[in-house]
């Protein structure tokens, strides 16, 4: 049976969302992961420093327990759950433009990076990962602990 929508199938409607037209339409919408949960993607930027590359995610009220931070073949993959605060006294809202849930970025960095001597840091939901770099890619997915 074919489904009615498939997204992954119209390529057309994702060039259209990825650019242009679609960014007025689509850049609040949120999106869908593997695991078929409303994704809430924390804006990331990344940037190459002689010796380092530093990645900076905004994650506005989350703890070191709500996600985790892999690197795997060089690339970076944040993944975790953006809480949705307890709003116990609010019966109605008038507008609510914050997404909350699953997310996962995978980041795929501009240079080979060491696997080992990553400094990862969480303060006021600014989540700074510095990674130094080095000759050669290692092969395997490292944890990289998270300090607040």
């Amino acid at each position: 049976m074919k489904k009615f929508w498939d997204v992954t199938a119209n390529a057309t409607w994702l060039r259209i969302r990825k650019g242009g037209l679609g960014r007025q339409f689509f850049s609040n919408a949120a999106d869908y992961s593997e695991k078929g949960v409303e994704t809430s993607e924390p804006a990331i930027d990344v940037w190459e420093k002689k010796n380092e590359i530093v990645v900076e995610g905004e994650i506005p009220g989350a703890v070191r327990e709500d996600f985790t931070l892999t690197l795997d073949r060089g690339m970076l993959i944040i993944e975790g759950y953006k809480r949705e605060p307890h709003y116990s006294s609010c019966k109605k809202f008038f507008r609510m433009e914050r997404q909350f849930g699953y997310f996962r970025r995978v980041i795929d960095l501009p240079a080979s990076v060491q696997s080992t001597h990553i400094d990862a840091s969480l303060k006021d939901g600014l989540l700074v990962i510095r990674i130094p770099k080095v000759g050669e890619r290692r092969k395997g997915a490292v944890s990289i602990p998270v300090s607040e």
